[in-house]
């Protein structure tokens, strides 16, 4: 092979190679909340559990950025912005537990509701945490 065919069918090698596409993104974990009961809810406890989850995220962030969990719910209210605190009427508690867990408790107006929050990897960077040390940091939801 003379040189001057070996540059075409290298610039066609090259050419071929460019145009491959990016690999997919994984898909999104889907997120979902089990249901124990097919009864409808009312609007109120519809509310208080739209909130309790936006709560049970927001302790689980806590636990990634600050390494703990919220002592209790003052905690976790002085550090959140974006959850509806008054829909719970003084009837919601989180707890840290002795397993590196946390309970979180709402009342639903008919119902006590707990559940036992584990440590989820968020992929928290240390500059993520170090932000989160300033004075009136905000997990924002």
């Amino acid at each position: 092979m003379t040189p001057r065919f070996l540059v075409p069918m290298i610039s066609v090698l090259l050419i071929a190679g460019c145009g491959t596409p990016p690999p997919p993104k994984p898909a999104p974990a889907p997120v979902s909340v089990v249901r124990y009961t097919d009864r409808p809810l009312s609007e109120y406890q519809t509310k208080v559990m739209n909130e309790a989850t936006k709560l049970s995220f927001a302790c689980r962030m806590f636990r990634s950025l600050y390494g703990r969990w919220p002592n209790d719910l003052a905690e976790i209210q002085a550090k959140t912005e974006g959850i509806d605190f008054a829909v719970f009427a003084g009837l919601a508690s989180v707890t840290p537990l002795s397993d590196d867990a946390e309970r979180i408790e709402i009342f639903d107006g008919t119902n006590t509701r707990a559940i036992k929050a584990v440590p989820v990897d968020f992929a928290v960077t240390p500059e993520m945490r170090e932000a989160a040390k300033a004075p009136g940091y905000k997990i924002k939801l």
